[in-house]
């Protein structure tokens, strides 16, 4: 297929960037934060940097993505609520950080870095296709999951019950992660494949009377070195 490169807020306004099929379109980050309504992409949408530690925001209500959106830096940073990714990648050496002040949706969609941080002060809703990078994941409350290969979550920091869950499409199907205490709210663990828990898993609450259920389905194996704290654990004080 034949493409052509463009600069990124040629193909539109600050309204709305659409990146059609084929077409390659840049930003350098060394102008600063990027600041659009929505961008629908459906070829190549490259950030330029000639230091790789340099770090810029595309920051945007809506991200709909069919094509590639890489940066050539360390870091891949979006500031929205909603991502509709569809058949897109999302592509950083190191880490990509999705942030938003309210609830953030990403729908489908894959991501390739060191790295996937996510930070929502409300709900974080992440049902993406595919995630190979290790996830770090601050929000509310969290449904998480993805669709193929293995997910890997190795820091997590919710207020609400916690959904996680791993298919196997293509391949994988194996979930890992380190669990955060649910004060009160119950967990849940989905996978295809294994399920690996590092570290304690407790739902108890802040009085007696309140405990969250632990719901864990593995289709292969599950393993863990942990302590379970529950209503059926949970010692009297």
């Amino acid at each position: 297929m034949n493409t052509h490169t463009v600069e990124l807020l040629s193909l539109g306004n600050a309204n709305e960037i659409v990146v059609s099929e084929g077409i390659t379109a840049t930003y350098d980050v060394a102008n600063g934060d990027l600041r659009l309504g929505r961008i629908i992409n459906n070829g190549t949408i490259r950030l330029l940097s000639a230091d790789a530690d340099a770090e810029v925001a595309i920051i945007v209500d809506e991200v709909v993505n069919g094509g590639l959106i890489e940066s050539e830096a360390n870091s891949l940073k979006l500031v929205t609520p909603k991502i509709d990714a569809r058949s897109g990648k999302f592509k950083a050496a190191t880490r990509i950080v999705i942030e938003s002040d309210c609830d953030v949706e990403i729908a489908s969609g894959s991501f390739a870095a060191e790295h996937l941080f996510v930070k929502a002060s409300g709900m974080a809703k992440i049902h993406a296709y595919r995630i190979d990078a290790m996830v770090d994941v601050c929000a509310k409350g969290i449904a998480l999951g993805v669709r193929t290969g293995n997910l890997n979550i190795v820091r997590q920091k919710i207020d609400g019950d916690p959904l996680y869950y791993c298919g196997a499409e293509e391949d994988g199907g194996d979930l890992s992660f380190t669990p955060d205490p649910t004060d009160g709210e119950d967990l849940t663990a989905v996978a295809v494949g294994n399920i690996t828990i590092g570290g304690d898993i407790d739902t108890t609450g802040g009085d007696e009377t309140n405990f969250g259920r632990v719901i864990l389905i593995a289709a292969a194996s599950f393993s863990a070195t942990t302590a379970v704290l529950t209503s059926l654990s949970r010692s009297p004080n």
